[in-house]
Parts: structure tokens; C-alpha cells; sequence
């Protein structure tokens, strides 16, 4: 197996990189396009992509470990399916629409500034975490650990304070209707 580390990787060069390595060390992915590409089987160690596009690539077994995203179209993903080991992403001013983090222990990422629409957090943990001005109109929540995540800023929060784990999690009094939405309360 190649290993390609400490390097930049641009859009025009990606054909090129995948074909060789099936493991990234310290890379550094600009405005590269992998929706044509199957990651697939592909360890990302330590690497940042930036202004990068991998809406609806499969993702089974692909190593994410301390991976940042940055400007990145990450829509329709099954994270879910990626190899678990030492599971570790971060995503800032990012598109993850309809993607899946179902069951993925990602305790303390950060998702700030970013589209969750219908993203599924179901049985995930992301304690100690972020959500800071990110927009999660209609992303699913059931039996997910929020504990001590900082919602502030936060748009269209929706869950069951009963169904997931929030204690200590800081919400702006604004989202406080989403919260008790199950209720059906009129909040003046």
C-alpha cells in the first residue's frame, strides 16, 4: 500500500493521487471533485479538505481520523459506513444535507457554520461538541448524546429533551420552542 503524506492535492491532480495511494498522511485536498470517485476502503490521517465536493460517494470503510472540512458539499454521505477506528471529523461552513451519522461516536466534533437539513443523528455521540450557527431543519435526533454540546447560534433545533441525552448542552432561550415542539404549547 502507498502512502502519499505532506502533500497538496488540487482538483486536477486527484485522478492521479487515487490511483496511487490508498492512504493520506498530512494532505491538504483543494477544490477537488471526488463525486465520480470511490473513496471507498481510503484512510484520511490528519488531512483537511477545503472547497471539496463528495456529495453521494459510498464511504464503506473509509478512515476519517482528525479529518477537517472546510467549504466542503458533503450532501447524501453515510458516514455511518466509514471505518470507525479512531473516527474523528470536523466540519466548518460545510453543505451535509440528507447525510448519516447514525450510531458514530464523534464526541467533541465540531460543526459550525454549517447545513444539516434532514441529516441523521440517531444513536450518535457528540458530546462536548459543537453546533454553532449550523441549520438543522429537520435532522433527526432520537437517543442521540448531546451532552455539554453548544447549540448557540443555532437554526431550527427540533428534539426531544426526553428521548436524547442534553444535559449540560447550552441552547439559546430562541430554540427553546423546539425543544418542547411535542407539546403543541403556544410560546408567547
Amino acid at each position: 500500500m502507498k502512502i502519499t503524506e505532506d502533500e497538496i492535492i488540487k482538483g486536477q491532480d486527484l485522478d492521479k493521487f487515487l490511483r496511487q495511494s490508498m492512504q493520506f498522511e498530512y494532505c491538504t485536498f483543494k477544490n477537488c471533485d471526488f463525486t465520480q470517485k470511490n473513496p471507498s476502503g481510503i484512510t484520511f490521517l490528519e488531512c483537511t479538505f477545503v472547497d471539496c465536493d463528495l456529495s453521494g460517494v459510498e464511504l464503506v470503510d473509509t478512515g476519517f481520523k482528525e479529518v477537517k472540512f472546510k467549504s466542503c458539499k458533503l450532501m447524501g454521505l453515510r458516514f455511518d459506513q466509514c471505518s470507525k477506528f479512531l473516527l474523528a471529523m470536523n466540519f466548518e461552513d460545510c453543505k451535509l444535507d440528507f447525510s448519516s451519522f447514525y450510531q458514530l461516536n464523534l464526541q467533541g466534533a465540531q460543526v459550525i457554520n454549517c447545513s444539516c437539513l434532514q441529516c441523521d443523528f440517531v444513536e450518535a455521540k457528540f458530546s462536548e461538541g459543537s453546533f454553532k450557527n449550523t441549520d438543522l431543519s429537520e435532522a433527526t435526533f432520537d437517543r442521540t448524546h448531546l451532552e455539554k454540546v453548544d447549540f448557540s447560534d443555532c437554526q431550527n433545533l427540533l428534539l426531544d429533551p426526553e428521548k436524547n441525552f442534553i444535559s449540560g448542552a447550552i441552547i439559546d432561550r430562541d430554540q427553546l420552542p423546539g425543544l418542547l415542539a411535542k407539546y403543541n404549547l403556544i410560546i408567547r
